[in-house]
């Protein structure tokens, strides 16, 4: 079997049939679709034994819940797939030829991870942005320094779900999510730089990220700070262990990570954000490079990171 598509579930019953769907519809057949059913306590369960009956190349693992991060450890100790990949419940693909075409990448170029883009949509599905860059020349690399454009130019991001690994990567829980903390993707992205050896580029938007309300990653509070900041300092120590291109790499991931923490500053309600602008990844900001980094390094160096949070809450944020 080629891939093991893992989907945790948890209170998505609205999405999940268009998710489920989405992936069922590829051309390409030669995957498991494996839902993670997280103690859902909506109707996600009946819904997947739906699928389950009608397709069998679905399998449904029930747990009791634990998170996002211990539902997909699930479901990776459970594929079985050359290459892992991972779909967020209340989103779904938009080309029936993703699949064939990561394929062509991962199969041409025995590619470790294979990346592809995304574009965002409302609640109600109305595309806003997709994300294609219109210089995208760089279809496969092993060389990682090569890495730094993609930061740069968002086409890489702190997310787990617009990637193809390798099942070898995941060996020995190399690879597996920390259970229990917000934005663990930014930390696991960084560690498969760590782990792959070779990277291919698929010029693809497959994902529908759906930006809802209610999303974990839209709503600011002071746990995501505390494990941002645990986050960032697990990366600070993989650059000082890793290699000239991987550190290059790196640098530059945890550079557009300072500026995105700043704005995450500014969108949090507490006042009490103060201990939070001391992080040691502020000292990173300097390799940014992206345009909307740089603005944010050029204010943090003439007002500080209070004074740009204060900045950005009146400017932007109206607060």
């Amino acid at each position: 079997m080629k891939y093991s598509i893992i989907v945790p579930i948890y209170k998505v019953e609205k999405y999940l049939p268009q998710c489920i769907e989405s992936v069922l519809r590829q051309t390409f057949a030669d995957f498991e679709l494996i839902l993670v059913d997280d103690g859902s306590p909506d109707n996600c369960g009946a819904v997947c034994k739906h699928y389950e009956a009608s397709d069998k190349r679905v399998r449904i693992i029930t747990r009791e819940n634990g998170g996002l991060s211990a539902a997909r450890n699930s479901g990776i100790a459970a594929a079985r797939g050359e290459y892992l990949i991972f779909l967020d419940s209340d989103d779904y693909w938009i080309n029936k030829n993703g699949l064939e075409l990561i394929d062509r990448a991962a199969s041409e170029n025995a590619a470790d991870a294979v990346f592809w883009l995304y574009k965002k949509v409302e609640e109600n599905d109305n595309a806003f942005a997709d994300g294609i860059p219109e210089d995208f020349a760089v279809d496969f690399v092993t060389n990682k320094s090569v890495l730094t454009p993609f930061f740069r130019d968002k086409r890489l991001v702190s997310c787990a779900w617009d990637v193809a690994v390798s099942k070898k990567l995941f060996e020995n829980g190399k690879l597996d999510f920390e259970p229990g903390v917000y934005s663990e993707d930014v930390e696991w992205l960084a560690r498969l730089i760590m782990c792959a050896e070779s990277f291919a580029f698929a010029k693809l938007v497959l994902n529908a990220y759906r930006l809802r309300g209610s999303s974990i990653t839209k709503n600011i509070g002071e746990k995501n700070l505390q494990d941002l900041n645990s986050h960032y300092g697990k990366i600070a120590g993989y650059i000082d262990s890793a290699g000239e291109d991987t550190a290059s790499a790196l640098k530059i991931y945890l550079g557009e990570q300072a500026a995105n923490y700043i704005l995450a500053l500014a969108s949090f309600e507490s006042d009490a954000v103060k201990p939070y602008t001391e992080s040691e990844v502020i000292r990173f900001i300097r390799f940014c490079k992206s345009k909307r980094a740089r603005l944010v390094k050029a204010s943090a160096g003439v007002f500080g990171v209070p004074g740009t949070v204060s900045l950005i809450k009146k400017l932007i944020l109206k607060r």
